[in-house]
């Protein structure tokens, strides 16, 4: 994934700063869901979007260059009570939501509660060996240290997919 550019800093475009980063959000988490409803790249869907105030009238100037950047075909601004049943993000701009059948929900759920059980047990193995005291006596301190962070990364990747599973309905 490419870096965004960087803008130069200054009092007149502060604004253009603050929009431009509202933008970005949106079109990371837009592309967030697109990978996690396992949606190929050159597919456009529409994307509903239950937004502030300030990001819907953004929008309203900036849909097309927001939807390009996401690789969605729009951002289709709706009420936060009509939302579609499907897979949500929930952000500082909305709520985000890509309204997926119920086989491909059906399906995201059962790759994820796959990817929940499988990190878990990782999990687990990690924490068995961190909590053996003959092997963190004997086993060489980067191997320990090397765990310790396997540890760290699985704890984060399982909370993700636990935040991921509660975003499906």
């Amino acid at each position: 994934r490419a870096d965004w550019p960087e803008a130069p800093t200054s009092k007149n475009n502060k604004k253009a700063l603050e929009q431009f980063g509202l933008i970005q959000e949106l079109v990371q988490y837009a592309r967030s869901l697109k990978m996690r409803a396992d949606i190929p790249s050159s597919d456009k869907p529409t994307f509903e979007l239950a937004a502030t105030p300030q990001i819907s009238a953004l929008l309203s100037r900036e849909q097309d260059l927001a939807a390009h950047l996401a690789g969605v075909s729009e951002f289709k601004l709706v009420e936060k009570s009509k939302l579609s049943k499907g897979i949500k993000m929930v952000a500082t701009f909305g709520i985000l939501a890509f309204p997926a059948s119920a086989e491909t929900t059906k399906r995201i759920k059962s790759s994820l509660a796959n990817l929940q059980e499988i990190t878990n047990n990782h999990l687990k193995d990690k924490q068995k060996l961190l909590r053996n005291k003959n092997f963190i006596a004997k086993a060489p301190k980067e191997v320990v240290e090397s765990i310790k962070e396997d540890e760290k990364e699985l704890k984060r990747l399982l909370h993700e997919v636990k935040d991921a599973l509660k975003s499906i309905d």
